[in-house]
């Protein structure tokens, strides 16, 4: 499981990063929302899977206190931290380069 769940967290990162980008710039552009509305948003949707790594760790380590079985296995543990630190950093310098460019944006 861990094989794969890493790798695939860490491109659903970049994904949905890039896509709320071009989603919330075309929302700003139009108007629909404001600039400030849009980088909040880009900040949520680009944490979510991160939000949603941590959730299904923190699942996985209850469900395994409850049954007495391995459910996480060593890799998987240990590359949490480093998930969630490169998440969160590369959403906030994501938020930083997304507000710079609404800043430039013209409607």
């Amino acid at each position: 499981m861990e094989e794969i769940a890493i790798p695939l967290s860490v491109l659903l990162i970049l994904l949905t990063s890039f896509a709320a980008f071009v989603l919330q710039i075309r929302r700003v552009r139009r108007g629909l929302c404001s600039r400030s509305r849009g980088v909040a948003l880009y900040a949520a949707f680009s944490a979510a899977p991160v939000v949603l790594f941590v959730g299904i760790f923190l699942l996985l380590v209850g469900v395994e206190e409850l049954t007495n079985t391995t459910l996480v296995g060593e890799g998987y543990a240990r590359s949490l931290i480093i998930v969630i630190t490169g998440g969160t950093a590369f959403v906030v310098l994501g938020s930083i380069v997304f507000a710079a460019y609404t800043l430039l944006l013209k409607r």
